[in-house]
């Protein structure tokens, strides 16, 4: 599953990364996906996830609200990726920068994404 969401309201690159895999996390629960591996390429956030309830970061809440959901699987490891391994997420990502406030694709990416030779090129 793919997705892509405009976020409002976002202070910080942490927040942000913060939202997505607490989103993503939802949406993985909704398809009832009972084993999921949580990527990120933002280690700050990776960190803050692993530290749970020790983190003194800003948005500790949203910490906690993953730490709350991932319990749902019955396993749901926290991961750092290194930036070259993510080009196809940044991909994703610029579909948010349509209209549309929210996407989701089930079994497929995005229109935009298909070709993956031009990923190679972002």
């Amino acid at each position: 599953m793919s997705a892509a969401a405009k976020l409002t309201r976002i202070d910080s690159v942490l927040q942000a990364e913060l939202y997505a895999i607490f989103h993503g996390m939802e949406r993985a629960l909704e398809v009832t996906q009972q084993t999921l591996v949580v990527e990120s390429d933002s280690l700050l956030a990776i960190q803050e996830v692993r530290k749970g309830q020790r983190s003194m970061c800003e948005w500790s809440h949203l910490i906690l609200d993953i730490l709350d959901c991932s319990v749902d699987f019955t396993s749901c490891p926290f991961v750092q990726t290194g930036r070259a391994g993510n080009k196809l997420a940044d991909a994703v990502s610029r579909t948010s920068l349509l209209p549309q406030s929210s996407m989701v694709w089930s079994g497929s990416l995005p229109p935009d994404v298909c070709n993956m030779d031009s990923i190679g090129h972002l």
